[in-house]
């Protein structure tokens, strides 16, 4: 079982909570498609991979959302018959990931979602475990790992009728008792709150300070790994096909008759929203946000409200996925790639791309247990800023064509500055007087660019990436996208028609002196104007190829 999602705005950038003025669980819940005779051999549930000298594998972003050494993998993947490129062999997808945290719930129901067919697990909650907000499907992740004997018992999902009525009796007890359950040992124990401590950019430090203070229980022993490594020699016989290890899930696939495992998932998308009100801030832009579908051009806000949970089916089996993937190369309209290159994407468009990356990148939207939720004014852009223009190639141009030219120059994987020069027409009246501001990868704040600027107005000037990205590294890859917006005030003079010379980037690599640029928009020579409404609007906007960028002399 693993919950592993989009980063909805706002989570990870402090601690997970546990909802409000409820008793933290006694009783967790785990569904997993492996045996209880392969789950005891194994001493228990182990967290992926060596956590134990990767800072990024106690992160609970990491664990939870789509991760960066997974995303690195698949551009190496794309890559990997790029010219010139160093690689030898083609990269395994999640042969970097680790991660310290078993995933559990503490709703059956979920667990039963998770499970593929298999086996509910009911297990005791312990202090190593820490319960995470509702918003995240009740998960309690289990720091270290599940020790066998806390397993109270089992059930498997296939043997009982209608799933209702499974979890009905999951609930009530009706299960098969673990004989090794230890209840001496667990019976009294519960699981903790995400300390208000955690300190989500060194969460290895963070992780040690927890079990300091609560891994007396669970034999923690000052380091980890917390549990022994699994005596392999003595793991029963299986004739079962064994999955490759994806992050965070029961590695395993499903029995081949289970048909609840090739169902397709779908996802709706909130509707996008104009931003409307602006805020300054040292030279950046931020919005709130009003619903106006007549805007010819919007700028994606994020929102995080939350509403109600919306459940989806499973994945393709990896059966299908190739004849999906094939359907994939030619499945995109060309109006549809239009309104996503635009930023204006519908939420059938979402659904369309969504079901078309989730053919041809199984293992990014999580394999054939990824579970989705809907939230309020958001989705699709947050969607979108993590499916960044390489993937997206795949679509528009197929296996072949879109793996060429769509590489990051050799020695520029991340940036740690990045530039535009705005220039504007020195013709006569190519000025105006509206407020003009930059975006980049659709993100917020908004770099100020100028004020009322004349004709033959130009202009350097430099994006936070820390502010934006909440990083001052950024991959390349996230660099997608560029954008200019009009801010007009109630004013007779402003929303008047000016002319775009040109837009140029430029950053610096991390780790050496190489500057890139992208100047295809250099000699654009465009007229613009805001609409018919006041405040903030795009009047430009491009999606940026990684193939666009080039090493400066």
């Amino acid at each position: 079982m693993s919950l592993w999602l989009l980063r909805p705005e706002g989570v990870g950038a402090g601690p997970l909570l546990r909802r409000q003025h409820e008793a933290l669980p006694q009783v967790v819940y785990r569904g997993d498609s492996r045996s209880p005779e392969v789950i005891k051999a194994e001493g228990g549930f182990h967290p992926l991979g060596e956590y134990w000298n990767n800072e990024t594998a106690f992160s609970l972003d990491n664990h939870l959302f789509v991760n960066e050494e997974f995303l690195n993998s698949v551009w190496d993947e794309l890559c990997h018959e790029e010219n010139g490129t160093t690689i030898s062999s083609p990269p395994q997808l999640d042969a970097n990931y680790a991660t310290a945290y078993v995933s559990t719930t503490a709703s059956p129901q979920e667990a039963v979602e998770f499970s593929n067919g298999g086996w509910v697990y009911v297990i005791q909650a312990t202090p190593n475990m820490l319960a995470l907000q509702e918003d995240l499907f009740d998960e309690v992740l289990a720091l270290g790992g599940i020790r066998w004997t806390q397993i109270r018992g089992y059930s498997r999902v296939r043997d009982h009728g209608t799933r209702p009525s499974f979890v009905d009796l999951v609930h009530d007890g009706h299960y098969i008792l673990n004989p090794d359950f230890d209840q001496s040992r667990w019976g009294a124990l519960t699981a903790s709150d995400v300390p208000d401590s955690w300190d989500h950019h060194h969460p290895s430090q963070s992780a040690l300070d927890f079990m300091q203070s609560v891994g007396a229980s669970v034999a923690w022993t000052g380091r980890f790994p917390l549990l022994p490594s699994p005596p392999r020699a003595s793991r029963p016989e299986t004739t079962r096909v064994e999955a490759s290890d994806l992050p965070g899930t029961s590695r395993q696939l499903p029995d081949d008759d289970d048909d609840d495992a090739c169902r397709t998932r779908r996802l709706t998308c909130s509707a996008l929203r104009r931003p409307s009100l602006l805020q300054v801030d040292d030279g950046s832009y931020t919005y709130t946000s009003d619903s106006d579908p007549d805007s010819d051009m919007q700028e994606p806000q994020r929102k995080k409200s939350r509403v109600d949970i919306h459940m989806m089916d499973h994945l393709p089996t990896s059966e299908t996925r190739q004849q999906h993937s094939d359907a994939a190369q030619a499945a995109i309209p060309e109006p549809v790639r239009r309104r996503i290159e635009q930023g204006m994407q519908t939420d059938d468009d979402c659904s369309l791309i969504l079901s078309q990356l989730a053919a041809m990148f199984p293992t990014l939207l999580h394999h054939s247990n990824m579970m989705w939720k809907r939230w309020q004014g958001g989705v699709c852009e947050r969607l979108f800023a993590r499916m960044p223009r390489t993937y997206l190639s795949r679509l528009w141009e197929g296996e072949e064509g879109s793996s060429r030219g769509k590489c990051p120059p050799s020695p520029c994987r991340k940036i740690n500055k990045l530039e535009i020069d705005v220039k504007i027409s020195p013709n006569f009246l190519a000025g105006t007087w509206d407020t003009i501001l930059a975006g980049v990868a659709g993100r917020s704040p908004h770099l100020f660019i100028a004020k009322e600027p004349k004709a033959g107005f130009q202009t350097r000037k430099a994006f936070n990436l820390k502010q934006i990205f909440t990083s001052d590294q950024v991959p390349l890859r996230e660099i997608d996208r560029i954008s200019l917006i009009d801010v007009a005030k109630p004013s007779v003079m402003e929303r008047d028609q000016w002319t775009l010379e040109g837009v140029t980037l430029r950053a610096q690599c991390v780790g050496s002196s190489h500057i890139i640029q992208v100047d295809r928009y250099r000699r654009l020579g465009r007229n613009l104007q805001h609409g018919n409404s006041w405040g903030p609007q795009v009047v430009w906007a491009d999606m940026i190829q990684i193939s666009d960028w080039h090493l400066l002399p």
